[in-house]
């Protein structure tokens, strides 16, 4: 049971200079919280009230706090007070615990396809194990002025337990936008106080030792998007991002070259869908990922991006020329989690989708259906399978919409199904038929 002692320093209204730092020691083991109220009139510019300063020396100051969350794990840290002609209203209130017992073991390795991203809230202290060396991210929290305080207690280490050397916390990991790399093959990773919507990814090192910038973010209804900017002037710069399950890429600006990874960075790049310019983008955009996680990786300069989980920004397309593809979630990689389903529509008729599908042959139950549409009025329906495989070549199809089903039989593993698609006039199939009326006139 976690032991709790109390310590508060009542408010005080200071006008001193350079007051000395107030030391708080913790126990190996436990971790010091404490709440801190600072409250500043007249503040100038200059020295901060206030700074935090933890037991590997870093530190932070403190202009504004509302009873805002710090914390400190063994040996302890300091709080300076420091002030010039500025009255500070000041409080502070401390309690020491010990570690959360709850604890998970995670193996990461450089032939993962999908890195590991967990919730900290249900997992509070993590033991990971890599094949060369972990590497972690943490993801940005939504209502950050409220959540960002929980990640100084989201502490990472530097081996198998507790008692190895501290990165730092989640919040200077953030701020840095990198990533924390362990010197062996083990990271601990341990969330002092349990907060709902903090996450964390780890991941082979040996697959991320290219990346020079890191983001990442986990959301849900986020229907008008995300914007991100992706700086790969100096190397490398990547997002992480994790929804439900469904994410559009909507736009992308920007001179960067942009890669799209289903899951994580892997430097055979089996797993990367998508390579592109923006000046691509117009005809390759929005399109549709389903993997659990996706990772966006800008090279040669900066990549602005837009990403959603609304499905409805997939679906609807003005461009004849629009290309894509309908691939599984987790394409390439030996998986029972393959199957999708997906939608393209046209504003109006007089289209037609030419289809090229570039997965093996079907094995056991696995098939695809594929509908078109005519308006509201389903046109035609056609079904692979392996009674049915798909003939060499392009298949060319009729419709203002497309709706594409793959189900993989649950009893057998598959590498999943990849097709690009392509929206072309569908005018010349009035013209073939012209052409053989004409024939059939010519051979009365």
């Amino acid at each position: 049971m976690k032991k709790k002692k109390p310590f508060s320093l009542n408010d005080m209204k200071l006008k001193l200079l350079d007051l000395p730092y107030k030391g708080i020691n913790v126990p190996q083991g436990w971790f010091a919280k404490f709440q801190l109220v600072v409250n500043v009139t007249n503040y100038q510019n200059g020295p901060a009230p206030v700074q935090v300063i933890n037991q590997l020396n870093r530190s932070e100051d403190v202009v504004s706090s509302d009873d805002d969350l710090f914390f400190f794990i063994s040996s302890g840290g300091k709080v300076k007070l420091s002030t010039t002609n500025s009255k500070v209203q000041f409080r502070i209130q401390v309690s020491w615990s010990s570690y959360p017992s709850t604890k998970q073991t995670f193996n990461v390795s450089s032939s993962d396809y999908q890195p590991t991203a967990y919730s900290t809230l249900q997992y509070p202290i993590v033991h990971v194990k890599a094949d060369t060396r972990v590497s972690a991210t943490v993801a940005t929290p939504f209502s950050p002025r409220h959540s960002l305080q929980y990640l100084r207690g989201l502490i990472f280490f530097d081996g198998p337990t507790t008692n190895s050397t501290s990165f730092g916390t989640g919040l200077q990991l953030l701020n840095a936008k990198s990533q924390y790399v362990s010197t062996g093959q083990y990271m601990t990773v341990v969330q002092l106080e349990g907060y709902d919507g903090l996450h964390c990814f780890l991941q082979d090192y040996d697959n991320t030792k290219e990346i020079v910038q890191f983001q990442s973010v986990v959301y849900t209804d986020q229907p008008n998007g995300l914007t991100f900017t992706l700086d790969g002037t100096n190397g490398p710069s990547a997002l992480q991002s994790c929804t439900n399950y469904s994410e559009i890429l909507i736009g992308m600006n920007g001179n960067g070259l942009l890669h799209a990874y289903l899951g994580g960075v892997r430097k055979d790049k089996k797993n990367m869908a998508l390579f592109f310019s923006a000046n691509d983008s117009l005809t390759n955009l929005p399109q549709e990922f389903q993997s659990d996680v996706r990772t966006y990786v800008s090279t040669g300069g900066k990549s602005f991006i837009n990403i959603s989980d609304n499905w409805s920004q997939l679906q609807g397309t003005k461009s004849i020329g629009r290309k894509g593809f309908f691939i599984s979630p987790n394409y390439g990689a030996l998986s029972n989690d393959q199957s999708f389903e997906a939608q393209i529509k046209m504003p109006s008729g007089g289209t037609a989708f030419r289809l090229n599908p570039l997965s093996p042959s079907f094995v056991g139950k696995e098939f695809v259906k594929i509908t078109l549409w005519d308006g509201s009025r389903v046109d035609s329906q056609k079904t692979f399978s392996a009674e049915n495989q798909f003939d060499e070549g392009v298949l060319e199809v009729f419709g203002d919409r497309i709706d594409v089903l793959y189900s993989q039989d649950t009893q057998i593993p598959t590498t999943g199904f990849y097709m690009i698609f392509e929206v072309v006039n569908s005018c010349y199939r009035f013209s073939c038929l012209i052409s053989v009326v004409l024939v059939l006139l010519n051979l009365l």
